[in-house]
């Protein structure tokens, strides 16, 4: 699948599961998300924190949008590359 597909897919299944406004998830670094418990702690407005689930299927292609990017250390760096 195309990396940017991937991504695109994997961000319309974060988005719904989550409920994190756009503004939330550009700031999302691969360290942010716990994959084994499927959630991750959100900065909102104000810097407020809260943390949001994750659906087993955002979960799923979350794993494999990271999977197919070469750049990606799952330590460190944002979630989501703009293009």
């Amino acid at each position: 699948m195309h990396l940017y597909l991937s991504r695109d897919i994997a961000l319309i299944h974060f988005l719904h599961a989550t409920g994190c406004r756009v503004s939330e998830v550009v700031s999302v670094d691969i360290s942010d998300v716990d994959f084994q418990n499927r959630e991750l702690v959100a900065y909102g407005k104000g810097g407020k924190e809260r943390t949001v689930y994750l659906t087993q299927v955002a979960s799923m292609y979350l794993e494999r949008y990271l999977k197919e990017r070469e750049d990606c250390n799952l330590n460190v760096g944002y979630m989501f590359l703009k293009k």
